[in-house]
């Protein structure tokens, strides 16, 4: 299979995906407009305005970044 023969097909299942995403997250129904009828813009116009904030202020992920934070500058509170 061809880059051509793959890239609408996983266009269509991400998608659905994405639909069924905002029927259950409850999020606008506009979304789903325009994730349907715009494709690859609209699926990342979802996952940029919708997905990624979700993601970055959650607990794990604020965990996460703390985490990370202290294995890479383990004195910083100390100098602080």
């Amino acid at each position: 299979m061809s880059l051509y023969e793959i890239l609408p097909v996983a266009s269509i299942v991400i998608q659905a995906l994405l639909i069924i995403h905002v029927i259950k997250t409850g999020r606008n129904f506009i979304w789903i407009w325009v994730i349907a009828l715009l494709s690859f813009a609209g699926i990342l116009a979802y996952v940029a305005v919708e997905l990624i904030p979700d993601l970055l202020g959650s607990r794990a992920a604020q965990a996460t970044r703390r985490g990370m934070k202290l294995a890479l500058d383990p004195t910083a509170q100390l100098r602080q």
